[in-house]
């Protein structure tokens, strides 16, 4: 007996254990969740390497062709095959090295250079990304966990009217139907609640999918953070676009392409090339004497004289690829300031409704609903305005978690748009940090 007592004593200590550590958990707040994300995130990793790919491979395209080694048998007689009967045979050794005309080797360097460049923009425009990413999953994840408590609070005003209703129902004073209709819509708002936690769930694992935590651990604290939001001058806000990482990608992309026009100019210059060489002869001559070894270099080059259908095409084809490259970009900037300009006119409508809910609507839905209660127990009203009131309450509690939660989103956008200097810092830094440890 006092085995099974001491058993019991040990399972329940064991339950109270769990259930301290997991009510003691600390929320996952938005500053972590962005830590979280920024280090967890393997999608910019690959930029990293292929920017770092690119730095190697630029040493590698300034250096000169690898040199050609020949080794010949030359004039050898077909009939015995002998190299020392006659003065023209020969064993030839050559080494040969080529030279790509003007500065072609420079210019190659160059373009993966700008290649380079542009990956590490990208590099940066991911982790921007990912900050937006996660604190809009972040923001979502709220707003449906604060929509489960929203509803949890509403259901004992919901009990409360069923139980009004019951009482006046026993009384004789309300027919049957509203104990029904109360007791109907009390269960939907239950439903309802399972609802929403099935949106919790997907939304937990959506912010998952970004912080690397599981769906039990990711509840997050109680209130939304408070942002509030300076924006620059008309002027200001355009410069920022054109130095957004995704406009500086393109730029260095543009870099790339107006080195490819020097590089298509370089062929107009000759490729050369330079060949030692040194034969072996193992004959004699007629007088007995042995005849000399010898030795030549020889000097050859490109003749690009018939540059119509070939460089002149070529400078062409790369002009037209450079000026494709700055119509790219100028729709890029103009795509930019739409978006800035959509969302900062959206931005605005939110904070419109925002006040009007905290001024207007939400206080009155709350009268309206405490008055259409009151005027029924008193016989003035009937059951259906009672439910209606009740329900405006609550869908007005909701949406106006709705606006809140909608208007941290599209100020997220606005910054990835706009990103602040700690984001722009923030994504630099990890971006040369992941190419120091390459």
């Amino acid at each position: 007996m006092t085995e099974n007592k001491g058993s019991i004593l040990c399972l329940i200590g064991v339950a109270l254990s769990l259930a301290t550590s997991v009510s003691g958990a600390t929320p996952l707040t938005l500053e972590r969740a962005e830590s979280l994300a920024l280090e967890t995130d393997t999608g910019y990793s690959g930029l990293i390497k292929q920017s770092q790919a690119f730095e190697d491979q630029a040493i590698a395209d300034r250096q000169l062709p690898d040199p050609m080694l020949m080794v010949g048998w030359l004039n050898v007689p077909v009939e015995d095959f002998q190299l020392d009967q006659e003065p023209m045979n020969q064993i030839r050794l050559s080494v040969k090295q080529m030279f790509p005309g003007g500065d072609t080797l420079g210019v190659k360097r160059k373009r993966t250079l700008a290649d380079a460049a542009r990956v590490r923009e990208q590099a940066v425009t991911r982790r921007l990304s990912v900050l937006q990413q996660t604190r809009s999953a972040w923001l979502e994840t709220h707003y449906w966990e604060a929509a489960l408590d929203i509803v949890k609070e509403n259901e004992p005003l919901f009990e409360q009217l069923r139980d009004v209703t019951s009482s006046l129902y026993s009384t004789g004073r309300k027919g049957l139907d509203d104990v029904v209709r109360s007791e109907l819509e009390l269960q939907r708002l239950k439903d309802r609640e399972q609802k929403i936690a099935e949106m919790i769930d997907a939304q937990r694992a959506a912010l998952g999918r970004w912080t690397g935590q599981g769906e039990d651990e990711t509840r997050l604290p109680g209130q939304l953070p408070v942002w509030t939001i300076t924006l620059p001058s008309k002027a200001v806000m355009r410069q920022q676009i054109i130095e957004h990482p995704v406009v500086l990608a393109m730029d260095r992309q543009i870099d790339k392409l107006q080195e490819g026009i020097d590089l298509a100019k370089q062929q107009y210059k000759p490729d050369w090339s330079v060949e030692l060489a040194y034969a072996f002869r193992n004959a004699r001559r007629a007088n007995g004497v042995e005849v000399s070894d010898v030795a030549s270099i020889v000097v050859s080059m490109d003749l690009p004289v018939f540059t119509a259908k070939r460089q002149d095409k070529r400078v062409s084809a790369a002009s037209q690829h450079y000026n494709a490259g700055l119509d790219q970009r100028f729709d890029m900037i103009k795509e930019l300031d739409r978006k800035l300009d959509a969302e900062l006119a959206r931005l605005d409508k939110l904070n419109r409704r925002i006040d009007l809910y905290e001024t207007m609507i939400l206080p009155q839905t709350e009268q309206q609903a405490e008055a259409a209660l009151m005027a029924y127990k008193a016989e003035r009203s009937d059951f259906s305005e009672v439910m209606r009131s009740r329900t405006a309450q609550l869908e007005s509690a909701l949406q106006f978690e709705r606006l809140q939660t909608d208007r941290l989103k599209s100020i997220t956008t606005i910054r990835f748009l706009l990103p602040p200097e700690d984001d722009v810092t923030r994504s630099r830094a990890g971006v040369l940090g992941g190419q120091n440890e390459q």
